[in-house]
């Protein structure tokens, strides 16, 4: 028999301390992003593409992608943060159902991104985004869509 301290927690349960230590992280990077001055802002597609210019574009399928190359979002920016942690509450009951997906070991459908250069925008797919970081995935599934721009853009691009 399992000692009851040692018995698994439920899956919900898991997944809604997944959130709590997730924006406890964000409190603490807001404070580290603040006394630095460094940005921890999700950068906004829409804010990219109107600084530059798209030249062409080009399906290139699914393929596994660095999770640490995604640095923005075409239209949930807002709710996370740099390191795509949760920065609003209203996403929890989301996220919290992806976080039990990847507890019980459900497979989840490939994200969509745009590419630019070496950095990734998600166009579906945030919550998975979020939830793979939190679980420490160095890769994650995506439908690619590769934009050619006069610059080419990496991880560790600040548009201000």
């Amino acid at each position: 028999m399992i000692e009851p301290s040692r018995q698994p927690k439920p899956i919900a349960f898991q997944a809604q301390e997944d959130f709590a230590r997730a924006r406890r992280k964000v409190f603490l990077e807001s404070v580290g992003a603040f006394l630095t001055r460094r940005p921890n802002e999700l950068l906004s597609f829409q804010t990219v593409r109107e600084q530059l210019p798209i030249r062409s574009q080009a399906y290139r399928g699914v393929r596994a992608i660095p999770v640490g190359r995604i640095i923005g979002s075409v239209d949930r920016y807002e709710d996370f943060n740099r390191h795509f942690l949760p920065t609003q509450t209203h996403t929890q009951a989301r996220w919290e159902n992806v976080d039990r997906a990847a507890l019980g070991d459900i497979s989840l459908p490939p994200i969509a991104v745009y590419q630019i250069g070496d950095a990734y925008f998600v166009l579906d797919g945030n919550h998975r985004v979020s939830v793979a970081r939190e679980k420490g995935m160095m890769f994650i599934d995506a439908q690619i869509v590769e934009l050619q721009t006069p610059l080419p853009l990496t991880p560790n691009t600040d548009v201000r």
